[in-house]
């Protein structure tokens, strides 16, 4: 992104010095836009009635672009993390300890020294699209506090890189139809064709009466993409159910600003 000036009847030659000062605006103004992040990792753990329990987060923190946009992401980020953080989320060590602890404190309630395996949480908020349109996140990790397996955590957001807004379920001109889209693409999840192959492979009130994912969708380069969570709509064994719908699939349901932001018409 460039600035420029015009002025009707405007003659004269710009001096070498403005030019230096237009270039230099410039270049301040490009980086400004350009959405960039820093990796950043924190692990942690303690031994709790026995029971080690570790915490293990990895990040993409934005370091620069439109200040809305970087505002609106590092909140959300501070909401992966539970949300309880009221300083400015800088994502520093005494910020990511603060949630570290806060974990620990929950688990050493349930902790045992009843020959338990250790517990621990992985989690990961990372960038897998960015464009000058939109950038979205996809956050996955596995959260084991005893039992048979522990849950799996996966979801993704997307936000407007004009303003910074986070973008969901109303990138949907229209919900009351949907069932039978995402059905249609959980089917191939599960590789099969056809609605009573995929009933059996679900609970029966999913089935039945097929839901919409209780976590919203996001934007991809080709489409929108969602994930049901354990148990959502099928045994734990199923996974989480999760496929891109593609761009001309779904652009019929979908807003203007949402088609835009996948440059679809």
């Amino acid at each position: 992104m460039s600035m420029f000036a015009g002025s009707c009847g405007f003659t004269g030659e710009p001096s070498s010095a403005n030019d230096t000062d237009s270039l230099a605006l410039d270049s301040l103004i490009v980086e400004e836009l350009e959405f960039t992040t820093n990796k950043v990792t924190f692990s942690d753990s303690i031994e709790a009635n026995g029971v080690m329990i570790h915490y293990d987060i990895d990040l993409d923190v934005p370091a620069t672009g439109p200040h809305q946009l970087m505002a609106s992401i590092k909140q959300w980020l501070n909401q992966v993390l539970g949300g309880s953080y009221n300083e400015e989320p800088n994502f520093d060590d005494d910020m990511l300890r603060y949630y570290s602890m806060e974990y620990f404190d929950d688990k050493s309630d349930i902790a045992s020294d009843a020959a338990m395996p250790d517990f621990a949480l992985t989690l990961s908020a990372t960038v897998k699209e960015s464009n000058d349109r939109f950038v979205s996140y996809e956050v996955e990790g596995y959260d084991y506090t005893g039992g048979a397996h522990g849950m799996p955590i996966e979801y993704g957001a997307t936000f407007v890189m004009a303003d910074g807004s986070q973008l969901g379920w109303e990138m949907f001109a229209d919900s009351t139809d949907l069932s039978p889209l995402f059905k249609h693409y959980v089917a191939t999840y599960f590789e099969v064709d056809n609605d009573s192959s995929v009933n059996e492979l679900l609970f029966e009130d999913a089935a039945r009466n097929f839901p919409l994912p209780t976590q919203s969708p996001w934007l991809v380069a080709d489409g929108v993409k969602f994930c049901y969570t354990a148990y959502e709509i099928a045994p734990y064994a199923a996974g989480r159910p999760s496929a891109v719908i593609p761009t001309d699939k779904a652009k019929k349901y979908l807003t203007k600003e949402a088609l835009a932001l996948l440059q679809a018409k």
